[in-house]
């Protein structure tokens, strides 16, 4: 079929389906995590640092042997965490439990009162003499 000659300049080769040529041609939006490492002078400064929605940041304190790691989701609420560094094969030092303290602190109050009233009445034999 002959066109009239304005419309030679047009192209000629359109796609069929038009939603389908449209859909090819918008951008994807992809969900990645962007991660980086920034170096933070204490715990307060990592937990203060802004980080965007749908995003994670590795903090490592410069004065200390901690690690913070700050993300958040894609609504942008923030979830915080610190790690401490440990040399491995380094020494761990003994911690006693909750329950381990409270017991030894119950035993040393009650030996605590005995040695009181062990005093008293060393000091009630001596006024008696």
């Amino acid at each position: 079929m002959a066109f009239p000659p304005f419309y030679q300049n047009y192209p000629q080769n359109y796609p069929q389906n038009y939603q389908q040529y449209a859909m090819a041609q918008m951008p994807q939006q992809q969900n990645t995590v962007q991660s980086s490492v920034v170096w933070v002078g204490s715990r307060a400064e990592a937990e203060s640092f802004i980080v965007g929605a749908n995003n994670a940041v590795t903090m490592w304190d410069s004065n200390g042997e901690y690690v913070y790691m700050k993300k958040t989701d894609a609504s942008g609420r923030p979830e915080f965490h610190a790690y401490k560094l440990l040399e491995e094969g380094a020494a761990v030092p003994d911690y006693v439990t909750k329950e381990e303290f409270a017991k030894i602190e119950n035993r040393l109050n009650s030996l605590n009162d005995k040695f009181k009233a062990l005093k008293r009445e060393a000091r009630h034999e001596s006024d008696d003499d």
